[in-house]
């Protein structure tokens, strides 16, 4: 990929609010030089007032570099929504939240009213009134370890809708992306089962607009879009462990969304010469993790009873169930190897080629714990269809990059317990 190389790579990660989003920019910053641009989502109400911050959002990285003509600092501060975010937007009354660890700087924000003012009503086109500045208790996101103060400068935030076609073209246009790593999706299984249109509509419509914007606007851009073991569901005994030609036999909704996301990746390669590469991540798990994942939803219960806030009682769905459990750091490494080293058009499966079984990972954060428990089984913690075995064949990818675990799985979910007692004390 020919690019100019007089200024620093800008690399689009979407998804950058989530899990593995969050994780894949802390390494990002440590290993590269780019500018980063991390998308997250925020979705307004369907309402005019609605419309209009939906606008506002959009515009937002305009009116950041109508106040840095003033303010670097500020501008830098209003850049990112772990900081500053718009609430609100009614008939020219804008709303700003701050969270509370930006409260030293308000005395700052209410110096500049007046010049915030100023850059909401030309970027906007009609006159603004900044009337309250409100303060969150806690940041929606928070970047791993003390991440966020190296993400100063070199993390540029940037709201987008993938699922709004005219939303995406814009931003992309905007940020001109040399490298592009996909990880957008609604990737949690129970909830796909609820709500299949949905899941289908982020998963693969979202992409869809996202390589139409980059065909148009940055055609030169390499695109990583990130697939998974769910598509290759109820694996026969003789194809495991699992390679990149093992059938797929999807048994959820969102296993159906990854297959599609990744033939209209192919499609795109196949089509237009666009510099896609397909991964299949297996499971990745690490501290920051939602409980809806089964190592974090452990992990909590664990910590919840050590601190006596839950009764000494584990509720837990399937434990026969066997995966390959990678760490979510060395996972987000093998995401760059194989953007900057793998083949266009090319797919590698990515995970660790051990497979556990969740009965092994409850007994090893059990073991760390001193807390004597009941496992109780939970109906509501079944999937209605599950797979009884998904381990990885990463030979393709390590021969492609030279890439190996490095965390064991042991250190890992230390670190994810470690990670909820620290919440659930903070909690209580």
């Amino acid at each position: 990929m020919e690019r100019n190389n007089a200024a620093p790579a800008r690399a689009f990660v979407t998804g950058a609010g989530g899990f593995a989003g969050k994780h894949l920019l802390a390494h990002l910053i440590a290993a590269t030089d780019w500018q980063l641009y991390g998308n997250v989502h925020i979705r307004p109400a369907p309402t005019a007032a609605g419309r209009e911050l939906e606008h506002l959002l959009l515009v937002w990285p305009r009116v950041c570099e109508q106040i840095a003509s003033h303010s670097r600092a500020l501008a830098s501060m209003f850049r990112n929504p772990e900081l500053v975010r718009p609430v609100s937007v009614i008939d020219g009354v804008c709303t700003i939240s701050f969270v509370d660890r930006a409260s030293a700087q308000r005395s700052a924000a209410d110096s500049f009213r007046g010049m915030i003012e100023q850059a909401l009503t030309h970027v906007l086109g009609y006159p603004c009134t900044l009337v309250s500045i409100t303060f969150a208790d806690e940041p929606e996101r928070q970047l791993p370890g003390d991440i966020a103060e190296a993400a100063e400068g070199r993390v540029q935030w940037v709201s987008c809708d993938l699922t709004d076609r005219e939303q995406t073209s814009l931003v992309v246009e905007q940020v001109k992306p040399d490298y592009v790593f996909h990880l957008a999706a609604q990737s949690n299984v129970q909830q796909a089962f609820k709500d299949p249109a949905g899941t289908v509509m982020t998963n693969v419509v979202g992409q869809l607009h996202l390589l139409d914007a980059l065909r148009e606007h940055a055609p030169g851009a390499r695109v990583m879009v990130t697939c998974s073991s769910e598509q290759y569901g109820l694996v026969q005994p003789e194809h495991i462990p699992i390679d990149e030609e093992t059938p797929f036999r999807p048994n959820n909704p969102y296993a159906v969304s990854k297959i599609a996301q990744d033939a209209l990746a192919l499609q795109y390669y196949l089509s237009y010469g666009q510099e896609v590469i397909r991964v299949r991540p297996f499971n990745h798990i690490g501290p920051g993790q939602t409980e809806h994942f089964v190592t974090a939803a452990f992990a909590r219960q664990v910590a919840l009873i050590e601190s006596g806030s839950q009764e000494p009682i584990i509720h837990v769905g399937n434990l026969e169930a066997e995966r390959d459990f990678t760490d979510a750091r060395d996972m987000v490494r093998a995401y760059l190897l194989a953007l900057t080293q793998g083949q266009p058009g090319e797919v590698y499966n990515i995970g660790s080629g051990q497979g556990r079984t969740i009965q092994w990972v409850l007994d090893t954060l059990l073991s760390m714990s001193t807390a004597k428990v009941e496992v109780r089984q939970d109906p509501s913690r079944m999937r209605p269809a599950d797979i009884p075995s998904l381990i990885c064949d990463p030979t393709r990818f390590q021969q492609q990059t030279g890439w190996h675990p490095e965390i064991p799985v042991e250190q890992t979910l230390r670190d994810i317990l470690d990670y909820w007692r620290e919440k659930v004390r903070n909690e209580t």
